[in-house]
């Protein structure tokens, strides 16, 4: 079993481009039948609902700001 991060702090509710490629991701890893742990790193500022809500899937909301 791996612990896997992935970034997804691009992800907005309406999003385009970037944010629709990082949820696509999401969706499609979430798709297949794993044993893998999956940790999906947030901007504290997103508000998004759940992309996934199987146990092996994480949700980190860390407070992000841009310089």
């Amino acid at each position: 079993m791996a612990r896997i991060g992935i970034d997804g702090t691009a992800i907005a509710r309406q999003g385009k481009g970037v944010s629709r490629y990082q949820k696509n991701i999401i969706q499609s890893l979430a798709a297949l039948e794993s044993s893998h742990e999956y940790y999906v790193f947030l901007n504290a500022a997103q508000e998004i609902s759940p992309l996934v809500t199987k146990p092996n899937w994480h949700f980190i909301k860390e407070r992000i700001e841009k310089s």
